[in-house]
């Protein structure tokens, strides 16, 4: 086919122009004021919600423990540095400013936080029987 040709078979093509597209009803142009409440009322409770847990996660929260004689004994939690756990973060930074205190640091969390390993009831001595 020449450019002539194809020229001529295009313009045998005629624009239509397109029907419009179908408007769907909408709910919110029926009754605009009923839905604004329930959208309102929705936000409230989501802001309600939101805050209140907030608030309740802010909180000093007391712990129970129960004693051995099974009454309940009410603790506060101790937000104290000591108490706390450190991030990733503080413990590198420890790491790199002070080996030796940081090394000091460890020994001593780990006495508290890991099992022993002496004695008869431990792992070892479990082990050790066999």
């Amino acid at each position: 086919m020449t450019d002539e040709k194809f020229e001529s078979y295009l313009r045998e093509f005629e624009p239509k122009e397109p029907r419009p597209l179908p408007v769907a009803p909408s709910a919110y142009k029926k009754n605009p004021a009923g839905t604004q409440w329930k959208r309102l009322a929705a936000a409230a409770a989501i802001a309600l919600v939101c805050g209140s847990s907030l608030l309740t996660a802010w909180r000093d929260k007391p712990l129970a423990r129960t004693r051995k004689g099974g009454t309940s004994e009410r603790l506060v939690a101790d937000k104290s540095t000591e108490a706390r756990k450190k991030t990733v973060f503080e413990l590198t930074k420890a790491a790199l400013e002070d080996t030796a205190a940081f090394e000091a640091a460890m020994e001593k969390d780990s006495r508290k936080i890991l099992p022993r390993l002496e004695g008869p009831d431990s792992a070892l001595g479990a082990l050790a029987n066999e």
